[in-house]
């Protein structure tokens, strides 16, 4: 982003020119293709980004109808398991997960509770 910093977290289409959207992990293991010989955090020295993930949801009304939920749920799944999507995604250097509801829900609050630590930290002035 202008050269001015030296970490990047975003997806690596992102950074290879590609504007669209992409959806990933922070692996602990190369990717492939075109991003073969990109070293992992782990393999710099980073440790504990073993198995993060970028995650994007979707939300719904409280009180949507049953049947409306399920089209939604039901989509979102199928095009998650898309030979054509997969590709795609793969392509650029990401993974496609589909969690259900409630898998997804307690990772979205798991992680608002870290991220709210870190900003706590972060807010905390240190000693001189």
């Amino acid at each position: 982003m202008g050269g001015h910093g030296v970490v990047y977290v975003g997806n690596p289409g992102d950074v290879a020119g590609n504007r669209t959207s992409k959806r990933g992990y922070l692996r602990s293991q190369r990717l492939g293709g075109t991003w073969a010989n990109i070293p992992t955090f782990k393999e710099l020295g980073v440790s504990g980004l073993d198995e993060e993930i970028m995650w994007r949801g979707f939300t719904i009304k409280k009180g949507i109808p049953e049947e409306a939920r399920k089209f939604y749920h039901d989509l979102i799944e199928k095009v998650s398991k898309d030979p054509q999507w997969r590709k795609y995604i793969e392509d650029e250097g990401a993974d496609s997960v589909f969690y259900k509801e409630d898998k997804f829900i307690a990772l979205a609050k798991e992680d608002l509770k870290d991220f709210a630590e870190v900003l706590k930290e972060l807010a905390t002035p240190k000693p001189k």
